[in-house]
């Protein structure tokens, strides 16, 4: 019968081999509502391991650097920088380090190789002997590798571990017997590595760094040659679930996850692959992108959660916040809000990570969003609440970020602390807020969460030389900006002029006002008729603004041909002033000759605001976003567009009556491509006399209503 500690090893094994890799083979579309929440381990490039600090240090990213880079300074100097002694050590390579062992001057600035260099030539020896080794066990493992091939060193790995044996009064001798063990781990000399350890390497104190690093390797020698109880008592011990996967590989028995997370518990409750472990397993339960709405909770998550409770209730875990937190969060995932908030509360008083407290703060952002009544006392709450949020984002910034800001374009998730504030926002604040009749709120909350991580990156807007800039005008913001009522809208716009308490001065600083926002609101006021509105908006945006908008002008809108029209930057304020000038001529000019005049240029431009100049009223036509639920509207069907229709077939009617002009009114008729409309009310005109003699059969077109209404054509 199998040992319960090699069933251990096979479950953990299969545990840690591949988070979600049924998901992998597609580039995800999300909805920022289900970014993925659920954070016990840092995954963001560039950021620490679990159960790290907050700093983001090189020697952080690697496991063991730290201690290994403290050891090398505690046999130098003091005053000699981690960041120095882990270039040299794990960065430099073996190439270029072997010119400084043989004679070249160092002429950099790293303290540590000046220091080895001219005060400690066994560390540049021995450090010499390392790199080598690494390079050579690399090339081993190659599946390129063949015996006779060159190496690109000169030595072999059974000279390393020869030499590295052969420095026995060395005080850097746990160092070498470290070296001695991997070469021969790569040599498949298992029972040498055993001897090295039952003879000296078990007697170093338990605290050594090197013994530390050397026993995984000797629980996978003693695995190899037979002795699998002792190698799973080795990695019972350390909870290294890494190592059991490279030793155990394949194997026919099974536990469920809980269950070998429980084995795991029982032998080294305090094991450092619990954080990756459980961040795989809970996050394949949460709701994936936006396509899969429901979390995928299973009978194992929910023996987790109880689990979880039970492992913190004991405190002999280092790490209570952790157990806690998986409970609250399968608790939330289950529907269960209310409960997950009990629970989260414990936790907030726990021990834990930074990473986890971290983590219980944003889920307690998330569940007052979710439980809180949306008044005064929760806005309140709400602010202190996303100020410290404000801070994570700000404060955790790493190169190569702003390449990324792209993927906002289509709601990917790619910095976890922005991931969070959209989550929250977009998918239970703003929502709220708006169904709570609070429009100015979801407004300020949805331009920060779109556009303050731009801010942050200062990525700027993207002058129109044919490109396009996607962060202004597909977002979620623009998306609530676009459609909320107008009035709501302005009364918005005037708290980013006039702030009236904490909350608007907050959420101005993190969003994007002034032109961006006249803008919006006078491009509104044109798709609404209203153009002295949007003439006085459009005003005071200035002309370098409308240099970065997404759309020109390619047409005269005052023309029912294709008549090319200036490319100036401010065409929509043109365009609106002159609408509101023939607006009032239409309405109050005594000449019924000028009236009717003005009616059809209006009728006109009003026909290809919506139509062929749809750049006037829209900043989008024909693009498609895939995120759900956010495909780009149509506005030459929507209710202004049909609105904008009738009026322009009432103007066209009225000009022709109010003209007094017969031969005038046929022949805007027949400008409309109305022929059949033209010769039979006006028959005695010399338009209807050519129509006539053109046409077989007389047909009405209607091309001042065809653009919303292509059933309209020939009738």
């Amino acid at each position: 019968m199998k040992s319960i500690k090699s069933i251990l090893v096979i479950s953990l094994t299969l545990l840690a081999a591949s988070p979600t890799a049924t998901r992998a083979c597609i580039n995800p579309v999300y909805a920022p509502a289900y970014y993925y929440m659920y954070r016990v381990t840092e995954t963001q490039p560039g950021a620490v391991l679990a159960g790290g600090t907050a700093d983001d240090a090189p020697y952080n990213k690697t496991p063991g650097a730290r201690e290994n880079c403290l050891g090398w300074q505690r046999l130098t100097s003091d005053s000699i920088p981690l960041e120095d002694i882990y270039e040299i050590v794990y960065k430099m390579p073996l190439d270029e380090y072997r010119q400084y062992c043989t004679g070249t001057p160092y002429d950099g600035g790293n303290r540590f190789m000046q220091w080895i260099m001219e005060r400690d030539r066994e560390i540049l020896d021995f450090l010499s002997l390392a790199k080598t080794n690494e390079h050579l066990r690399l090339t081993h493992i190659s599946a390129w590798y063949y015996p006779t091939m060159e190496t690109g060193a000169d030595m072999t790995l059974d000279e390393v571990a020869d030499e590295a044996l052969a420095h026995r009064d060395s005080r850097l001798r746990d160092r070498y017997l470290l070296q001695a063990v991997r070469a021969l781990t790569s040599l498949k000399e298992y029972d040498r590595c055993i001897a090295i350890w039952e003879d000296e390497a078990s007697r170093l104190p338990e605290d050594n760094v090197m013994r530390r690093m050397i026993y995984p390797y000797i629980a996978g020698a003693y695995f190899n040659t037979g002795d699998k109880d002792r190698a799973m008592r080795i990695f019972a011990d350390l909870g290294d679930i890494n190592s059991l996967l490279l030793c155990m590989g394949k194997s026919g028995q099974k536990l469920t996850t809980t269950e070998a997370i429980e084995m795991v518990y029982r032998h080294c409750p305090g094991s450092p692959y619990f954080y990756t472990v459980l961040q795989r397993f809970v996050r394949d339960a949460e709701p994936y992108g936006g396509w899969d709405k429901t979390p995928h909770l299973d009978d194992e998550h929910l023996k987790l959660k109880e689990l979880s409770l039970r492992i913190a209730h004991e405190m002999k875990t280092p790490d209570p916040a952790l157990w806690l937190y998986t409970a609250a969060f399968i608790a939330d995932m289950q529907g269960n809000a209310d409960e997950a908030s009990a629970i989260l509360a414990i936790a907030e008083r726990a021990k834990g990570t930074a990473i986890v407290k971290e983590s219980v703060k944003v889920m307690r952002i998330w569940l007052d969003a979710k439980r809180l009544p949306y008044d005064s006392r929760y806005e309140k709450r709400l602010l202190k609440q996303l100020a410290w949020l404000d801070r994570q984002i700000a404060g955790h910034l790493t190169p190569g970020l702003e390449d990324m800001t792209i993927g906002l374009r289509y709601g990917y998730s790619f910095y976890y602390w922005n991931d969070m504030m959209r989550r929250i926002i977009f998918g239970e604040v703003c929502p709220r807020m708006l169904r709570a009749g609070r429009p100015i709120r979801a407004l300020q909350l949805a331009n920060m969460a779109d556009n303050r991580l731009l801010q942050l990156l200062a990525v700027k807007p993207v002058v129109w030389e044919g490109g396009y800039d996607w962060h202004s005008y597909i977002n979620h913001f623009f998306d609530i900006a676009d459609t909320i009522a107008i009035d709501d809208l302005t009364a918005y716009i005037a708290t980013t002029r006039t702030p009236r308490d904490d909350f608007d001065r907050f959420t101005n600083e993190r969003g994007r006002t002034g032109d961006y926002l006249a803008e919006i609101a006078g491009t509104r006021c044109l798709r609404l008729m209203k153009y002295a509105e949007a003439a006085e908006w459009l005003a005071t945006v200035s002309y370098e603004y409308n240099k970065t908008l997404n759309v020109r002008l390619d047409y005269d809108p005052f023309e029912l041909g294709m008549t090319r029209a200036g490319s100036r930057a401010d065409f929509r304020l043109q365009f609106a002033r002159r609408m509101h000038r023939l607006e009032q001529t239409m309405q109050h000019d005594p000449d019924p000759g000028r009236r009717a005049m003005a009616m059809v240029s209006f009728a006109t431009g009003l026909r290809n605001s919506f139509g062929r100049c749809w750049a006037l009223t829209q900043y989008h036509y024909g693009l498609f976003n895939l995120e759900p639920g956010r495909q780009k509207r149509d506005w030459t069907r929507s209710a202004e567009a049909l609105a904008a229709a009738g009026r322009t077939v009432r103007l066209i009617d009225e000009a022709c009556r109010t003209s007094g002009d017969d031969e005038w009114a046929a022949g805007v008729m027949a400008h409309f491509g109305n022929y059949r409309t033209a010769a039979e009310t006006w028959p005695a005109t010399r338009t209807a006399a050519r129509i006539r003699h053109s046409c077989d059969v007389l047909r009405d077109y209607h091309c001042e209503r065809s653009w919303t209404d292509p059933q309209a054509i020939g009738m």
